[in-house]
């Protein structure tokens, strides 16, 4: 099936080209490196400027603005790249690009400190047109553009003198070269030696303990053809639970044994209840958003509403308003991750600040009802949009893996490696917010955890998103080392995919120890030793 057109990545494509464009106006365009590859790293950063004599000289690290959660990661993940960088060329000085507005004042004086060039392009003369500007040009003919085009396109348009595009790129090569000219004291760091790293399987208990809640029972391995609720799928022969949930299972219940197993399991289903009623209500969930489809395509936005109103009433039942969770739960078969209620706001011309998305969760999870119905016709009018692209209904098995996948496991309620820690360490410390080199004062920066004595625990679980994560994580634990005063053992638990490249990373990154969810029983045995 050909993928449906995802714009936000050609917006990203274009910035990138006006960016490209910007630096060879400033050093001559055969120093401009896009994208290259750098063996002493293995890291392909965004750009990377030469002086004369072939020299690495600036690293220059692009990123866009969206919900603060995102920010704050894709700020982790800058800063990781900044220190891998920073170990090999200790020189070398770092711009970085934000498209949009910075999320918080402290998040960006504290970047301002560490970078030599933080520029937020919302905040430059003629920035925010530009950001219009850009987003306008991924028009239909350039959906299929790749990067080359759009840098082409957009050389060929600053040789128009009364164009917004040239007006911003000549402010915006004004600023880099300001603030490149500013002396500024080279940021230099210590780095930590090798942490402890035990034997790594992968591991899936965040997700075995979630899917054990949204089962609704709690034994599992004696006679699956038994099993009943959203795991069962239709097949030629009859109903089964698919390998993927068996093998999920499997791996949890053997690294936890029953009793834990089961005393996760009950924790989550607390938690998880909301997501559970939508489980147990897949087929009620789907109906709704088709019947308001419906009516949105025949015009009658009176019924709409009324709809709504009606799945308000239902929410307590449905872990949510019917109407929202379907006409998402359809958008996002198509769309997966990449609209969610940003873009949601967006595209209603809704503000998309933090409270205005705290607002919009609050709809979907039937705790209120909309203000703005053009925000629901603009969800409506994307489902429609959805289903014919799809040329069907949804199935309820992927419907119940959006609610499994994108929503409980990833609650950020569910924290069944904190329960381990604490459970193993007989309750002894307590969660803490603890300071970084980003910011002594605690205001930004900050990374929580479990604080026995002088030792700190963190944990983190990824499956297909593990990469991104041990650059967050890397980051994480260097800001820590650097803190004025870090804990002595730093000690960080891990569930997932990660692989030995990422141990790798991970190994040099600040942490003092580092253990696989696999090896239950060494760390187990670690708390024994250390408390």
């Amino acid at each position: 099936m050909t993928s449906f057109f995802d714009k936000s990545k050609h917006i990203y494509k274009s910035q990138e080209a006006f960016v490209k464009l910007v630096l060879e106006d400033i050093f001559n365009r055969h120093l401009v490196l896009w994208h290259p590859h750098v063996e002493k790293v293995k890291f392909d950063p965004d750009f990377l400027v030469l002086d004369e004599q072939n020299n690495y000289k600036y690293l220059v690290m692009v990123t866009h603005s969206g919900p603060q959660n995102a920010n704050q990661m894709k700020m982790w993940r800058d800063l990781h790249e900044l220190f891998i960088f920073k170990r090999k060329f200790p020189s070398m000085k770092v711009i970085r690009l934000l498209f949009g507005s910075a999320i918080s004042m402290y998040w960006k004086s504290a970047l301002d400190s560490i970078v030599d060039s933080n520029i937020v392009l919302d905040e430059i003369e003629d920035g925010k047109y530009l950001s219009q500007y850009l987003e306008a040009l991924v028009s239909d003919d350039m959906r299929f553009a790749g990067f080359d085009k759009f840098y082409e396109e957009l050389k060929k348009n600053l040789l128009d003198k009364d164009n917004i595009l040239l007006k911003a790129f000549e402010h915006l090569s004004e600023v880099i070269k300001y603030q490149l000219s500013i002396t500024k004291p080279l940021s230099k760091f210590k780095y930590p030696p090798n942490a402890l790293v035990t034997t790594f399987s992968p591991s899936s208990v965040r997700r075995g303990v979630t899917f054990a809640a949204l089962a609704g029972k709690q034994v599992f391995l004696k006679d699956s053809s038994s099993w009943v609720g959203p795991f069962k799928t239709e097949g030629l022969f009859g109903d089964y639970v698919a390998d993927e949930y068996i093998d999920v299972f499997k791996n949890t219940f053997d690294i936890l044994g029953k009793t834990f197993f089961e005393k996760l399991t009950a924790q989550a289903s607390g938690i998880l209840s909301a997501h559970i009623k939508r489980a147990s209500n897949i087929e009620l969930i789907l109906n709704t958003a088709e019947h308001g489809i419906t009516l949105f395509s025949n015009g009658r936005f009176t019924d709409l509403n009324s709809l709504e109103e009606e799945m308000f009433k239902k929410a307590e039942i449905t872990g949510g308003n019917s109407l929202w969770l379907g006409l998402r739960y359809i958008v996002k078969t198509v769309h997966g991750d990449g609209y969610g209620n940003s873009w949601l706001l967006k595209e209603s011309g809704g503000l998309g600040d933090t409270g205005s998305l705290y607002r919009l969760a609050d709809v979907f999870s039937g705790k209120k009802l909309i203000e703005n119905p053009g925000i629901l016709h603009t969800l409506t009018k994307k489902a429609m949009e959805c289903l014919d692209f799809l040329g069907r209904s949804p199935k309820q098995s992927d419907i119940f893996k959006k609610i499994l996948n994108e929503e409980a496991v990833k609650s950020r309620h569910l924290e069944p490696l904190l329960w381990i820690i604490e459970e193993l360490s007989n309750f002894r410390g307590q969660k803490v917010r603890l300071p970084t080199f980003i910011d002594q004062t605690g205001k930004v920066g900050t990374i929580t955890g479990y604080k026995v004595d002088n030792t700190f625990y963190y944990w983190k679980s990824a499956y297909a998103g593990h990469r991104d994560k041990t650059k967050e994580l890397c980051a994480r634990g260097m800001a820590l080392y650097l803190s004025e005063r870090p804990p002595k053992n730093r000690v960080l638990l891990l569930d997932g995919e990660f692989t030995g490249s990422d141990l790798k990373d991970l190994k040099s990154s600040g942490w003092t120890a580092i253990f696989s969810l696999s090896r239950l029983k060494e760390f187990q045995g670690f708390i024994r030793e250390n408390h």
